[in-house]
Formats: structure tokens, C-alpha cells, sequence
């Protein structure tokens, strides 16, 4: 019985290990996408030269202005969503985490109470299967 019980905890300490290190790649990952997007759109917004036709938009400084400041809003916004979706991913592998050490700490006390139940069931003599 002991070893059925390690064993399966040993999977399920396994998958959820697992997918935590998922969870937590892809929470980092988010997090540096965030970080470049957040560059990408402060330059993007702050960029703006009247003397360079690259950055000319339309014909008036103004409106060249407010168009370029609202790109470079919109990259700030997706780069908030990433920063929502990473932290979204970061709680996650931590709950998982917590749902691990919960789980196999569980397995490990069911285990120390499970046996002697047994082993004195199998040594009684009124036990019947």
C-alpha cells in the first residue's frame, strides 16, 4: 500500500511540478513582452520630429501629434494587458505550487494513518474479505 501511495503521489507531484514550470515560463514570458511593448510605445509616442518626413503623418503638427501620442497608447495598453496576463499566469504556477506541497504533504499523513489501519485489520482475526 505505501508503495502505491508514493507512487501515485510521485505522478501527481510530477504533473503539477510540470505544469507550474509552464506556468511560470510563460508568466516571465509575458513579462518581458510587456516590458519591450511598454518601450516600443513610449517610443513610439514620444518620437515625433516636424523636420523628418518619415514621421509625418498628415500635414499639421498638431494632428501629426495626437495620431502618433494615440499609437503609442495602444501599444501601452497592450502592453498593460500583457502585464495583466503575466501576473494572471505568476498567481497561477503559485497556487499550483501551493496546491503541490498541500497535495503531497496530504499523501504523506494519509500514508503514516492508512497502514497501521491495515495492518491491524489483516492481523485481526474477525477481519473477513
Amino acid at each position: 500500500m505505501s508503495t502505491f501511495v508514493e507512487i501515485n503521489a510521485g505522478r501527481k507531484t510530477g504533473n503539477i511540478a510540470f505544469l507550474s514550470t509552464n506556468l511560470v515560463l510563460l508568466s516571465v514570458g509575458f513579462g518581458i513582452l510587456a516590458i519591450s511593448l511598454a518601450g516600443y510605445g513610449f517610443h513610439v509616442a514620444y518620437t515625433y520630429s516636424s523636420f523628418d518626413d518619415r514621421t509625418k503623418i498628415v500635414g499639421g503638427d498638431a494632428y501629426n501629434y495626437i495620431i502618433i501620442g494615440l499609437r503609442g497608447c495602444v501599444w501601452l495598453l497592450v502592453a498593460v494587458c500583457c502585464s495583466v496576463f503575466s501576473a494572471f499566469f505568476g498567481l497561477m504556477a503559485f497556487f499550483r505550487e501551493t496546491l503541490n506541497r498541500l497535495a503531497f504533504f496530504g499523501h504523506s499523513r494519509q500514508e503514516e494513518y492508512v497502514e497501521p489501519v491495515e495492518q491491524a485489520a489483516v492481523e485481526s482475526p474477525d477481519y473477513h474479505i
